[in-house]
């Protein structure tokens, strides 16, 4: 990670702010994902941060960069959660703006990870969002399915 950049496993007041903006205006984040909705308001964000382990990318002035959660949940696809038993844990990631494409989606998940005890993480992400199927794939997920215009992919989490 660079010197000037911090994961932190809590997120403020402000960042909370900071993230329902972000995702109502930021376009990748509207096109690929439901943050739009996930965030909505802080009583919408209260109620969906139970029961997930959440870190943050931020800078010295604490500005949101970037988060990551992770989230007890079994595979939604029949077909999957059967093949894929152990997998029981979700994560997913979001950059903003001004940092994508500088590589630090890689280190900001390595880091997270490493905070984790769960070994079997999966993740789904639209087919056509070829980016982040890339990012995944570098980072050592590998694609198990594709079902209802989602890709779905598992990891091994071997630290």
């Amino acid at each position: 990670m660079k010197d000037d950049l911090y994961v932190q496993e809590r997120i403020t007041e402000d960042q909370i702010e900071e993230l329902i903006k972000r995702s109502a205006a930021d376009v990748k984040i509207k096109k690929f994902t439901s943050d739009r909705r996930r965030f909505k308001s802080k009583k919408i964000f209260n109620t969906w941060k139970k029961n997930k382990k959440i870190f943050i990318l931020t800078n010295k002035k604490k500005i949101l960069l970037g988060l990551i959660w992770f989230e007890k949940k079994r595979l939604p696809v029949d077909e999957l959660r059967k093949k894929f038993k152990e997998y029981d844990l979700t994560f997913a990631i979001r950059l903003y703006e001004e940092v994508r494409g500088q590589g630090l989606a890689k280190p900001f998940m390595k880091e997270a990870f490493n905070e984790i005890t769960d070994r079997y993480v999966w993740l789904s992400t639209l087919s056509n969002n070829k980016t982040a199927a890339n990012l995944y794939t570098k980072f050592g997920f590998e694609p198990v399915g594709e079902y209802d215009r989602r890709l779905y992919m598992i990891y091994e989490n071997r630290k």
